[in-house]
């Protein structure tokens, strides 16, 4: 039982332990005269008890190891990976998959009387649950290197692969990087047969359009065994669950097997989450009609800005900024000056002032409209602004004792300045650019400002600024301290021969400005806003205190809604800081969806949509490949089955010499002190010992 001992002291501690106890035993027996008078094989008896027991406690004391050697014996595990996805159920039937399953069960049962069986289904993922619905999609080589992984460092001895050999999803399997000691038996399933069909192989499209725009839909059709054949291939769009045709084209099918790309133009008219539904027309006796039809959804943003350029008077600098924005068709410009009152900025999303305020026209209403609904504004100052009603406004940069008299000032770029990149074009030509008009005055550029370019005067470089950026209460502003840069837009062609340079430049700094930061004090935000009918659904959202920290005190809810008006109540969790939600998976569709909270006594609220699609991917293909399966087990040493010979699979594996127990010897290290047995021949002698001391009449 044991192979050795071993401690951690030297060896002569057992004759340490030995001497101790010898020299405890003659103190007792052999120089206390009161065992004198005791027969001699008693006290030799006693002595010889007292001696061993003392030892033996000492030598445990010592910690002494046993070294052992256990044998183990793990039987041979038979690995049952069965296809869980729908392409069997569309090629077959229903009584042709309730035959296939009772005859794998039945193998199981036989397997099992000789061997470990372990089982999963595979799809798109693994699948180890009760869970039988059907998977959308295949991914063979993914359960191949689950096996690989899972059962490493098992004794397996043989892997079952029930599948149609179907496969759209991950690599081909033949390639899998895996490496089998077992042998592989796959059972052939489903329809080798080519069948009449009709589908919709492949939609190209972009997932995000802009309002306006027009998008390109292709659309590619696939048939088999329909050489002769008519269809139509038809568009249809769905706005707030209303389906119109859009366009249709005829589909000639002239070969077997046929495939042909059609395109369509579509201009998006509203934004929001629309759909798009392309349909073939069925033919006679199509195996199946599920993939004759697909469901495209588009997010249509309305990016567009509506940049207000509000204008003392007419200037050649308002022609510049026009064509140079207008190169951008998200960009409504509309110019307007001060004469025609009564001017309504509460349309603009930006207002470009230029001139103004000036002497003649007092802006302050407009830009209280304007911060009210925080809307940034550049501000571009000349030989007409008032400065004294500028300086009122509080925008960043105060201009003190202005006496109408201007510099000529080139832009000098501030190095260091990150707040964004200009191009490399961008930034030579703005060395370059002649002189702008700037006032002659005292400037103070406040500490909450970010200086972009500085003044040369005369060939000084000044620290006067020329383009401030500044940001107060959320609302940001540029100053441009200077008119005239429609010259800079007319140098930059006369140098270059067209005005990329100058119109990168100020559609950088319109970008800049008019990009808001989120400080809502309640958000939520989904893991994704395109999800597949598979896919888990799952929301955070923060919420802050005045003091902009993370709280989580109050309860969030959540409502979502299709389209067809069916809506869906969930309430968030709370984790650490924040809240979670996982939703699950929902059918397909569009959705929309409102979180809401009540903090303070006021209600918060946060809103946003989302897209589920369908995954049709079984539906595209439903002749089974064996071919694949053949491979697959000649690769790694097995043999194809179908499934009308399941039975026998069970008689092929045992006669396999890959299916047999391995006998494992394991070496197992334990202190002497976990065997607790070896304490009761101690303590009989020392128990002896006292028996008869006290039969002697002593202690």
């Amino acid at each position: 039982m044991f192979e050795s001992l071993s401690f951690d002291y030297p060896s002569y501690f057992i004759g340490l332990c030995l001497l101790l106890g010898l020299v405890v035993a003659m103190v007792l027996y052999s120089w206390n005269s009161q065992w004198k008078d005791i027969a001699f094989w008693k006290r030799a008896l006693l002595f010889i008890l007292r001696a061993l027991g003392v030892a033996s406690i000492a030598f445990l004391l010592l910690g002494p190891v046993v070294q052992r050697l256990l044998e183990r014996t793990e039987e041979a595990i038979v690995v049952v990976a069965s296809d869980n996805s729908s392409s069997i159920l569309e090629a077959t039937s229903a009584e042709y998959v309730k035959d296939v399953n009772e005859k794998i069960s039945t193998l199981v049962d036989n397997l099992e009387s000789d061997f470990d069986v372990e089982m999963f289904r595979f799809g798109g993922d693994i699948q180890i649950s009760e869970d039988t619905t059907l998977d959308q999609s295949t991914n063979i080589s993914k359960a191949l290197r689950y096996i690989d992984e899972q059962y490493a460092d098992r004794n397996v001895g043989a892997i079952i692969l029930a599948t149609d050999g179907i496969f759209n999803e991950g690599r081909n399997p033949i390639y899998q990087n895996v490496n089998f000691n077992a042998g592989l038996f796959p059972i052939a399933l489903g329809d080798t047969t080519v069948k009449r069909d009709l589908l919709i192989k492949n939609t190209l499209y972009n997932t995000i359009a802009y309002l306006g725009d027009d998008m390109e839909l292709q659309v590619d059709v696939q048939s088999f065994n329909a050489s002769g054949g008519r269809s139509k291939l038809r568009l249809y769009e769905k706005i707030a669950g209303e389906e119109k045709l859009v366009d249709e084209k005829e589909v000639s099918i002239n070969g077997d097997p046929f495939f042909q790309s059609y395109n369509f133009t579509v201009t998006p008219s509203t934004a929001g989450n629309i759909s798009y539904r392309v349909s073939l027309s069925p033919l006679s006796d199509e195996i199946s009609t599920r993939n004759n039809s697909k469901t495209l959804y588009i997010d249509v943003i309305d990016a567009r800005q509506k940049v207000m350029i509000l204008a003392e008077g007419p200037h050649p600098d308002l022609s510049a900024i026009y064509q140079s924005l207008s190169q951008n068709k998200n960009y409504e410009i509309e110019i307007k000056y001060a004469a025609d009152k009564p001017i309504n900025v509460n349309q603009a999303n930006l207002v470009i002032f230029h001139n103004l305020p000036s002497r003649s026209w007092d802006i302050a209403s407009e830009i209280e409209a304007l911060n009210k609904r925080r809307v940034p504004r550049v501000f571009m100052t000349g030989s007409q602004t008032d400065y004294t009603r500028f300086n009122s406004l509080e925008q960043g940069v105060r201009v003190n004792g202005f006496n109408q008299s201007m510099n000529a000032s080139e832009p000098v770029y501030q190095q260091g300045f990150s707040e964004f990149i200009i191009s490399e074009r961008s930034a030579n030509v703005l060395k370059q650019f002649p002189p702008v008009s700037s006032p002659f005055g005292e400037f103070k550029v406040e500490s909450d400002s970010k200086l972009f370019a500085r003044q040369r005067v005369s060939t000084i470089e000044t620290n006067y600024p020329l383009i401030v950026f500044n940001e107060r209460n959320g609302i940001r502003k540029t100053i441009l301290l200077g008119e005239g840069i429609w010259k800079w837009r007319l140098f930059d062609y006369l140098t270059y021969e067209d005005h990329e340079g100058f119109d990168d430049l100020w559609q950088k700094i319109i970008q800049y400005t008019s990009l808001k930061e989120d400080k809502r004090p309640f958000r939520v935000n989904v893991n994704k806003e395109d999800l597949k009918v598979n896919e888990s659904l799952l929301f955070d959202a923060q919420l802050y205190n005045e003091l902009y920290q993370n709280i989580n005190d109050p309860e969030v809810s959540l409502d979502i809604k299709n389209t067809a008006g069916e809506q869906f109540n969930y309430q968030f969790s709370r984790v650490d800081d924040y809240y979670f939600l996982d939703a699950g998976s929902l059918p397909e569709g569009q959705y929309t969806y409102q979180a809401k909270t009540n903090y303070n006594g006021k209600v918060l609220s946060d809103k946003g949509s989302f897209v589920v699609r369908s995954i049709q991917k079984e539906a595209y293909d439903l002749t089974a490949d064996h071919g694949l399966l053949v491979t697959l087990s000649n690769q790694f040493n097995g043999q194809v089955v179908y499934p009308e010979n399941i039975a026998g699979l069970a008689d092929i594996i045992r006669s396999s010499d890959r299916v047999k127990p391995v006998l494992y010897t394991e070496r197992d290290n334990q202190s002497i002190l976990q065997f607790w047995w070896l304490m009761i021949p101690i303590l009989l002698m020392l128990f002896i010992e006292w028996f008869m001391r006290r039969y002697a009449g002593s202690y």
